[in-house]
């Protein structure tokens, strides 16, 4: 409401002593929700790191995020930038690693490479990915091989956990052979 304001004020008579103050009340209003957001992923993270002693997480790059939503159809991105910087996954992933350091537990960081596209329990040797078609105006993944609609976030959790135990079935070996299994996790 504020930023609308704040626009409109500007666009009407320039920034005046009105503007100023809309301003300061945004920023006020943003740096709230900043404070919000960061201490909710406190909460969730001591939730996650007290419970167990290994911790397996997607190394996350919002940079690359970006970069890959640039390359693809810009009207199907729209709005991805702004909803990553929303969200925060890079300050979410530097909290979940002080955590795990301060209670010296383990942290293992998987290479995203199609964490999601892969049909989870599939032998990663044979091609077993999946689809993404739209159905009733949402995203949903088919597996290729079985033809089941499968939940892209929870088969990712999947494959994201079993790399992480088990770099050497990462599908990234197959697509890039000269890879070697111990450069796709990062064990903090």
């Amino acid at each position: 409401k504020f930023k609308s304001l704040r626009d409109r004020e500007c666009n009407k008579r320039g920034k005046t002593a009105l503007w100023q103050r809309y301003q300061r009340k945004q920023a006020k209003l943003s740096a709230k929700r900043a404070n919000i957001l960061t201490e909710t992923y406190r909460k969730l993270v001591h939730e996650l790191v007290d419970e167990f002693d290994t911790i397996i997480i997607e190394k996350i790059d919002a940079f690359e995020m970006r970069k890959r939503s640039w390359s693809l159809n810009k009207a199907q991105n729209a709005g991805k930038n702004k909803r990553l910087a929303l969200i925060k996954p890079y300050e979410l992933a530097k909290i979940v690693e002080s955590l795990v350091n301060k209670q010296n537990k383990t942290l293992i960081k998987v290479d995203p490479y199609k964490t999601s596209q892969v049909e989870y329990g599939t032998k990663y040797e044979e091609k077993h990915e999946l689809r993404e078609t739209n159905k009733d105006g949402k995203r949903i993944y088919v597996s290729a091989y079985t033809g089941k609609e499968v939940d892209r976030d929870y088969n990712a959790a999947l494959n994201i956990k079993e790399w992480g135990l088990h770099p050497e079935k990462h599908v990234k070996l197959r697509d890039y052979p000269k890879l070697k299994a111990g450069n796709l996790v990062e064990i903090i």
